[in-house]
């Protein structure tokens, strides 16, 4: 059997020492001098016009405009390698959580815009200052209502107006909107077996609120067929409310007496208005 090999102590980090490291990567010695703040400092040499900035609330981690991000935590500055998870550059430790790079990029650079990030060459990969920018609230609206212009939506010129300023062009539309849903919402509810009680208003009331945030947000990329799209959003809110409802129906619980009783009884029938709110704070 052969003899196990014995485990090789780490080496100082510390360039041409090769002592064995006892604290965070130096020995003895390099470990006093940091101590006592003596250490030269490693540091990482700047690419071609790269400026460097603090990162707010990650002490000792700095951003660059070259959509680099390094530590100097150790008293040394390391480069931190980022991963590509889900569309997005990440970097992160043991101690700090993910950071997404290109919004660290524009936070330290371009500090008290507030928007949509977007990459001018469109690829997410590229996070130099150069490629990103803040896609604002008017630069969507200006966006929104030359799509609006454009289309052949007997709504578009409605839509146009309200992205140019008129809050009140889209009145008959949600009027609309409203008489649509009265009819479709009591069609769907007609349709489960559960029997508990639904606020029609309750949940008109929610979806237009949902419809409402999209349009004055000025997410829209099209109008094609409005009164479609509208009742897809009902029809995700009464699923959630669905979902809801089932699950205190199949909820049942022990009384005093051994008996097993339902919660949704115990409680009379389903009033939605508390689930309602918690969709509005989600909006």
């Amino acid at each position: 059997m052969a003899p196990r090999s014995r485990k090789q102590k780490a080496i100082c980090t510390e360039d041409g020492c090769d002592f064995p490291s006892s604290s965070h990567g130096l020995c003895k010695k390099h470990a006093e001098r940091r101590r006592r703040g003596t250490l030269t400092k490693r540091t990482l040499p700047d690419l071609p016009g790269e400026r460097w900035a603090a990162i707010e609330g990650h002490p000792e981690w700095y951003v660059s405009t070259a959509g680099r991000l390094k530590s100097a935590r150790t008293g040394h500055e390391k480069l931190l390698k980022p991963r590509w998870v889900e569309g997005r550059m990440l970097v992160g430790d043991k101690q700090y959580s993910n950071l997404t790079v290109h919004l660290s990029v524009l936070r330290a650079f371009r500090p008290g815009i507030t928007g949509d990030p977007i990459f001018i060459d469109g690829d997410p990969r590229n996070c130099c200052l150069d490629n990103l920018q803040w896609r604002t609230i008017d630069d969507r609206r200006q966006r929104a209502s030359a799509m609006a212009e454009q289309s052949d939506s007997r709504w578009g010129a409605a839509f146009a107006a309200y992205w140019r300023g008129d809050n009140h062009a889209l009145d008959t539309f949600y009027e609309e909107m409203r008489r649509l849903l009265i009819v479709m919402v009591p069609r769907k509810i007609g349709t489960w077996s559960i029997g508990y009680q639904l606020e029609v208003d309750d949940v008109i009331y929610t979806v237009l609120a949902k419809v409402f945030f999209q349009v004055h947000a000025a997410t829209l990329i099209s109008l094609d067929n409005m009164p479609a799209y509208v009742c897809t959003v009902a029809d995700r809110v009464l699923a959630a409310q669905w979902q809801y409802a089932r699950h205190l129906d199949n909820d049942t619980r022990i009384n005093r007496d051994g008996e097993e009783y339902s919660v949704a009884d115990a409680i009379g029938f389903f009033y939605p208005s508390a689930e309602l709110e918690a969709m509005h704070r989600e909006i």
